[in-house]
């Protein structure tokens, strides 16, 4: 099993609707995307420091090929548009 994990800063500008939006269609990605075989996301706790990561998302794919998959698939695509649009900064880990 591959676990990928990724931890999300929203940009200062990002509003608490679009935060909202943004943890909402990540949350939907596992309804479209039948590679995915393990999906948490969760949000920091209130009042931790700025430059702690907001949103942190833990899954498992059954290999790289899975993990490949996801990335491609249209779904995921369309979130990493609202990552371009809402975050500063991301950092992906993947490990097995």
């Amino acid at each position: 099993m591959l676990k990928h994990v990724v931890l999300f800063k929203f940009k200062p500008s990002t509003t608490p609707a679009q935060r909202k939006e943004f943890v909402a269609a990540l949350k939907a990605l596992p309804k479209t995307i039948s590679d995915i075989k393990g999906w948490k996301v969760v949000e920091t706790v209130p009042g931790r420091p700025e430059r702690f990561s907001h949103v942190g998302l833990f899954s498992e794919f059954d290999d790289v090929a899975g993990l490949d998959r996801y990335i491609a698939h249209p779904d995921h695509k369309a979130f990493v548009a609202l990552v371009d649009a809402y975050c500063e900064s991301r950092a992906n880990f993947d490990y097995v």
